[in-house]
């Protein structure tokens, strides 16, 4: 939006810190809820932080991460009118970009968040979680920040995919400014 010119730099710089704070918000939300056994199940996987394979070089990862974001956002902001142009409902959007939004961007076959935000956001509750549970020790226990699946080994390498789609948004605005402009 801000590279199309629809948004400044300072809307921009109040829209960010929203949405993280309103996400990781809400996550602590469901975290409390989940700790307090005030939710009608007891175990909420939902809040458990993505974690992305590391089999795959960083920047192998990072690309794939910013082009199946910058393919999704053209798509989503282009076809539509080039659906609506051509008499074709514009449901069928989300039909034809179902196989980009599953396509895997690491070695598991995980597919993007599209939402740096929300990564971050569980990813600082589970941190949270993981303290509040292992009384500052661990003792190599990978639920503790051990060297186990699950634990800060893992959770650092996620850097790829929290730049990646800030950085595929970033292109895809250039790619709309560019051969799909606003009309002026």
């Amino acid at each position: 939006e801000m590279v199309m010119g629809r948004i400044t730099f300072q809307e921009l710089g109040m829209c960010i810190p929203v949405h993280v704070s309103c996400t990781l918000s809400t996550i602590k939300a469901f975290a409390y809820l989940e700790e307090k056994n005030i939710w009608w199940w007891t175990d909420l996987s939902a809040i458990d932080p993505i974690v992305y394979s590391t089999h795959h070089p960083w920047i192998v990862d990072l690309i794939r991460e910013v082009l199946v974001t910058t393919f999704f956002v053209v798509g989503l902001l282009v076809l539509p009118e080039l659906l609506t142009l051509n008499h074709i409902p514009r449901w069928m959007t989300m039909f034809l970009l179902y196989p980009l939004y599953n396509f895997e961007v690491d070695a598991n076959g995980q597919s993007s968040t599209f939402a740096p935000n929300v990564l971050y956001s569980l990813v600082a509750v589970a941190h949270d979680r993981q303290d509040n549970s292992c009384d500052g020790g661990g003792g190599g226990d990978a639920a503790c920040g051990g060297s186990g699946d699950g634990g800060d080994d893992d959770v650092t390498f996620q850097f790829t995919h929290m730049i990646g789609p800030l950085l595929g948004g970033v292109v895809a605005g250039h790619i709309m400014k560019k051969y799909f402009p606003d009309d002026s």
